[in-house]
């Protein structure tokens, strides 16, 4: 197996994790699991793969999460300013 395929991964499930944590009511256990996932998975990355590659996840996470979750709040509750 490739060293980088189980961080991706952990990554989708993470990502996935926090946008159940949405919909899902969890009072933060959820968010604390997808902190976790991240987490585990920027170790693999760091310690299997390369630095770079850590440097690289570490930097998607901090755009595509927020963005996930920007976009996972929107589709969520509707804007009453746009009906």
């Amino acid at each position: 197996m490739k060293p980088y395929l189980l961080p991706v991964l952990l990554q989708v499930i993470g990502i996935l994790v926090v946008l159940a944590e949405i919909f899902i009511p969890s009072f933060g256990l959820l968010a604390l699991i997808a902190l976790a996932v991240f987490s585990y998975s920027l170790y693999l990355v760091f310690t299997t793969v390369s630095s770079t590659a850590g440097l690289v996840f570490t930097g998607l996470d901090l755009i595509l999460v927020p963005v996930c979750v920007v976009f996972g709040i929107e589709n969520c509750w509707p804007n009453p300013l746009f009906p």
